[in-house]
């Protein structure tokens, strides 16, 4: 028999669920009652995939998918497992000037890794700034980046960001995380921490780094250490069962 490959769309419960394509590229959704809604074929596999995309767009459904092969037909359901492998774990390297200088200026952050998998993410140096995946599909990203002990006698803001790069090094974009803002080098007001987390959904080869940009500052000089505690990284890779 045909096998059928199903996808389940991890909206709010409220909503509807899944779809199924067989061999003549059919695309199928349900409402969580079992009503049909959609029962389209299309020419090929890459069109099919296309539209249930665009058709759970159109119903404010979340495109997040599952699969998985089935040697006969499958009756829709919302159940689904997730699993979060974690893959990548680490805080910044040592003695890391995040204060780049004059407004605009840039620093990457480096980071000394305690779990790297080499399988979903490429082999990391200690102190390296680049993340490299090395599998398609969804990770989860938990990052932060503090200085506890700023050293520059001024005001000063900075921001958080995480550059997207495919395998060529060419930028698919660049994410502003978070900001703050360090009043002095005096010891009650001369700490900041930023933080983000989020999914990516990257292909082979994809690259991230996580960069801090000086956004405003009073002195141009000066050091502003990434705390190697309070800076941490984590990234999971996340699948689905059905």
């Amino acid at each position: 028999m045909p096998k059928y490959n199903v996808v389940l769309f991890l909206g709010s419960e409220s909503k509807g669920h899944g779809w199924y394509r067989d061999t003549d590229f059919v695309v199928r959704l349900w409402e969580k009652d079992g009503t049909e809604i959609v029962n389209q074929a299309y020419a090929d596999d890459s069109t099919a995939r296309a539209a249930i995309v665009t058709e759970a767009t159109n119903l404010g459904w979340d495109s997040e998918v599952a699969t998985q092969e089935f040697a006969e037909p499958v009756t829709p359901t919302v159940n689904a497992v997730v699993s979060a492998l974690n893959v990548f774990k680490g805080v910044a390297a040592a003695a890391q000037n995040i204060h780049g200088g004059v407004a605009g200026s840039v620093s990457a952050v480096g980071w000394d890794t305690t779990v790297n998998d080499g399988v979903y993410i490429d082999a990391h140096v200690d102190g390296d700034s680049e993340i490299v995946f090395l599998k398609q599909g969804q990770f989860h990203y938990k990052a932060s980046i503090a200085a506890i002990n700023s050293g520059l006698n001024n005001r000063n803001t900075y921001a958080m960001r995480m550059r997207w790069l495919d395998t060529d090094d060419v930028e698919k974009d660049l994410f502003y995380l978070d900001d703050t803002y360090i009043r002095d080098d005096a010891v009650d007001y001369d700490s900041g921490l930023m933080a983000d987390g989020d999914v990516l959904i990257v292909e082979i080869g994809d690259k991230v780094i996580f960069e801090v940009e000086v956004l405003d500052e009073q002195t141009a000089s000066g050091t502003v250490n990434a705390d190697t505690v309070k800076s941490k990284i984590r990234i999971d890779y996340v699948s689905y069962a059905v």
